[in-house]
């Protein structure tokens, strides 16, 4: 699992791929068809977008100003919130997006709501919060993902 950061998905995944065969090959008793590789695109905080209103919207931090964090991200930075995979251009100089969503989200937090939006503390409080079913609707590479894990799990009989 790892951010896109802009790059193509296919390209990225071949890449991760090899590598890991490329290590696996050193070590003949592993598996490599139990790999499942995902990609978050742009990052993962577009999961955190498509279901705005069960993260930001929820959240002890951000719920008395998630409304205009969200008209911010929306008009003065075009983030898509029915498809926010889509966010921002590779950047060929820079070997990332253009602009990162999860950037312009601290920038909001601080202007609209005046607070320090941590990746390493409000990322996975909010993950815990999103639902898979509303993510799935709007994240195409979220689905895939998520649909390759679920062939793993046990089924009820």
């Amino acid at each position: 699992m790892d951010d896109l950061d802009c790059h193509v998905a296919e390209e990225r995944e071949k890449l991760f791929r090899d590598t890991i065969n490329a290590v696996l090959g050193e070590f003949p008793d592993m598996q490599s068809d139990r790999m499942v590789i995902g990609f978050a695109a742009p990052e993962i905080e577009a999961w955190l977008i498509a279901d705005w209103s069960n993260t930001f919207a929820k959240d002890l931090d951000f719920r008395a100003h998630h409304g205009a964090m969200r008209h911010c991200l929306a008009s003065q930075h075009n983030v898509s919130f029915a498809e926010p995979e889509n966010f921002s251009t590779l950047d060929e100089k820079k070997d990332a997006c253009e602009e990162k969503l999860s950037a312009l989200i601290m920038e909001a937090a601080l202007d609209e709501a005046n607070v320090h939006y941590s990746k390493a503390v409000h990322t996975p409080r909010l993950l815990q919060e999103m639902l898979v079913p509303v993510v799935i609707g709007k994240c195409p590479l979220f689905r895939q993902w998520y649909r390759e894990l679920e062939k793993f799990i046990p089924q009820e009989q």
